[in-house]
């Protein structure tokens, strides 16, 4: 297995983001989608004695959907048969994000096709189990869907999971040490005009789910 980590960022979250790449254990793309200079990740790694590890590239628009997925094409392309996602907000110990990892058995079919950190604090009053801000995804059988532009597409990419293998598309890892260190949310119009969307977006394919916090 070839893991990978995909990591959107607007660059201002540096003090939780740099540690997570020097301890990820895996190579690294960085898709920088707001001010944040690509060049400053690249640096960051030769520094760290990590050259070539980690890949950095400016994102378009503000789909975060479309920005995982240019993340998990650029790793693809380099070999990655394990796909690992996380906000830049998020601490992890050496070696969990590996162990969340190994759960995606490449090229086994009967293996998990996505899986996440037991998270149940954070899962209350969620249409879904999976948390957005970590998971980790076979990314020759599943991928985010970009018709979400901001939320909803991790409740969507379960339920699909979930539909494709009912009795092992997906699994939630228990005894991980990650953690989402951000829980305050506030967002500008722009991004809940893009919310408001979403949510008609998602009780259209799912009209039996109500409610639900993406």
């Amino acid at each position: 297995m070839t893991p990978w980590l995909v990591v959107p960022t607007l660059g201002n979250r540096d003090a939780s983001l740099l540690p997570l790449l020097d301890g990820a254990g895996m190579p690294a793309v960085v898709v920088c989608t707001g001010p944040a200079s690509p060049q400053r990740y690249r640096e960051h790694a030769d520094q760290s004695g990590r050259a070539g590890r980690v890949h950095a590239f400016a994102a378009r628009g503000m789909n975060i959907h479309k920005w995982w997925n240019d993340g998990i094409d650029l790793a693809v392309d380099r070999g990655a048969d394990c796909v690992v996602v996380v906000n830049d907000d998020v601490a992890a110990a050496p070696g969990a994000l590996l162990e969340l990892a190994a759960h995606i058995e490449a090229g086994v079919s009967d293996a998990p096709m996505l899986v996440w950190p037991d998270d149940p604090e954070h899962g209350k009053g969620r249409v879904t189990s999976l948390t957005g801000w970590c998971w980790a995804i076979d990314p020759h059988r599943i991928r985010p869907d970009e018709a979400f532009s901001w939320w909803y597409g991790d409740n969507d990419l379960e339920l699909r999971a979930r539909a494709m293998r009912p009795d092992s598309g997906v699994r939630a890892v228990e005894g991980l040490d990650v953690k989402h260190l951000r829980t305050d949310w506030s967002y500008d119009r722009p991004v809940q005009h893009l919310i408001a969307e979403d949510t008609r977006l998602f009780r259209s394919r799912y009209p039996d789910l109500m409610g639900g916090v993406a």
